[in-house]
């Protein structure tokens, strides 16, 4: 198998709908949380601006007609006298009618009045008279002549909400002046009951968020269609490149295979051919040389058997030398990796200063028949690179594999590979000089990379899988 089709067939594992579902749910979720607390805060805020405007309306009716006589009953029991613990003053009784008279027919619940030092001097519920409140914000705002009003909010949607006595109320605390720019004399404080408009904002809400989640939900479908069908269209796309790349790879494989056999034909016929005629030339001459009483001229000059037998014993080996060159014999005859070490010691011999070492982690039976060939190439053209480029003083071959996959490892200590682009002409260095390897090794189904390390050495590795 391919490292491409290695490759893509890894991919299929990785599927874009079940990452879509679960990040679309997450998001629709949060969406719908997020839409919840901002219509509560809009509800709530809305809730109390309405309640205060009601309650201030309400309380200044109430507190017009009993204006002069709360404000003479609050200086009462400011006095030094009224200072014992949980006082119960005696509020006269026409403001205590009043105040109750008040509350009737409206959504007022509960009516009290403090004091300046925040003593809560009258209650429509008697219990809490006497109770302390002067770090009440709402007291403190109050006491400066402003206007504060607090809901205490149950949503019945929120199950973290808990059910208390003053659920879906508005408190609302008015100074008590005689005058808007006058003395604080107190607080009048209001309860008012906010449950009807609470109840029509829930309907309001549930009816909201039973639409939101219909479209949320419709989205969510829509969407998870459009994946399913995209991904079905991208793994046709991966099976139409997937079935292209293996027929690529199968032509590039015969293409290569066939430069290969021709390559053996060539060098079998200069190594069995040219080199054998050559062969029996010398020898006729060797022979006709032998039969001649002297081969030497009048002027003591070598005469022809000792100027052409020379020539030819060099062009038998020039020959030799070319089909070995071409395609060596014993690649077929013993495998890669006795021919490896042969053209390690030849390199070796033409270029003394460098060492090379050789190493396999495979044996030679588990090396795809038409693989010996390429690998034997890319080391040989590799090598002649390195030599003549790099200049090393050490390199190192190393053929690996494993069950599914073939590795080959060139490391030397010589110069870097060649950048990615020449700064000069623009042409990419690696396609100039390094190019035919790279082709070699994707057009046999393999995967190229040059590594150069800050340590010195530099690495061609190429991988196949099997």
């Amino acid at each position: 198998m391919s490292a491409t089709e290695n490759a893509m067939r890894k991919a299929r594992f990785f599927r874009l709908s079940p990452l879509f579902s679960a990040v679309s749910l997450v998001s629709v979720v949060v969406t719908a949380v997020v839409l919840a607390y901002v219509y509560r805060y809009v509800a709530v805020n809305a809730i109390i601006d309405l309640g205060e405007q009601n309650n201030v309306l309400l309380s200044q009716a109430a507190l017009n007609a009993i204006r002069d006589e709360l404000i003479h009953f609050l200086q009462q029991v400011d006095e030094p006298t009224a200072h014992a613990a949980k006082p119960e003053p005696a509020i006269p009784p026409d403001i205590e009618k009043h105040l109750l008279a008040s509350m009737d027919h409206t959504s007022v619940v509960r009516i009290k009045i403090y004091d300046k030092r925040g003593r809560v001097v009258y209650s429509t519920k008697a219990s809490q008279v006497g109770d302390r409140h002067d770090h009440n914000p709402g007291f403190l705002a109050a006491m400066k002549g402003g206007v504060k009003s607090k809901l205490i909010y149950r949503d019945t949607f929120n199950v973290f909400d808990q059910e208390g006595e003053e659920d879906n109320l508005i408190q609302t605390y008015l100074p008590v002046t005689e005058t808007p720019w006058g003395p604080v004399f107190g607080v009048f404080e209001v309860y008012t009951n906010v449950q009807p408009v609470v109840d029509k904002i829930e309907r309001t809400e549930f009816l909201m968020a039973s639409w939101v989640a219909a479209v949320l939900f419709a989205l969510y479908v829509l969407l998870l269609f459009v994946v399913h069908r995209s991904e079905r269209i991208i793994d046709r796309q991966r099976d139409t490149i997937l079935e292209r790349s293996r027929t690529l790879e199968w032509l590039s494989a015969r293409m290569l295979s066939a430069e290969e056999r021709e390559r053996a034909k060539i060098s079998t016929q200069l190594h069995e051919g040219v080199a054998q005629h050559l062969s029996a030339i010398k020898l006729r001459i060797e022979h006709l040389c032998r039969g001649s009483p002297t081969d030497q001229d009048q002027d003591g000059e070598p005469g022809v058997c000792d100027l052409v037998v020379p020539e030819v014993q060099k062009a038998i080996q020039d020959v030799r030398a070319m089909a070995m060159d071409i395609h060596p014999p014993s690649l077929d005859d013993f495998g890669l990796l006795p021919t490896v070490s042969w053209l390690k010691n030849e390199f070796m011999t033409i270029y003394p200063a460098m060492q090379i070492e050789s190493r396999a982690n495979v044996q030679e039976r588990e090396i795809p028949i038409p693989m010996k060939a390429i690998l034997f190439r890319i080391i040989q053209e590799t090598l002649e690179w390195i030599a003549k480029r790099a200049k090393p003083s050490l390199v190192r071959i190393e053929v690996g594999g494993s069950r599914d996959e073939l590795t080959l490892s060139i490391e030397h200590d010589g110069a870097p590979w060649p950048a990615p682009e020449s700064e000069q002409s623009g042409e990419p260095l690696d396609e100039l000089e390094l190019g035919s390897i790279r082709q070699r090794t994707v057009l046999s189904g393999g995967v190229f990379q040059l590594q150069s390390e800050q340590q010195g050495w530099n690495r061609l590795y190429a991988s196949w899988g099997v």
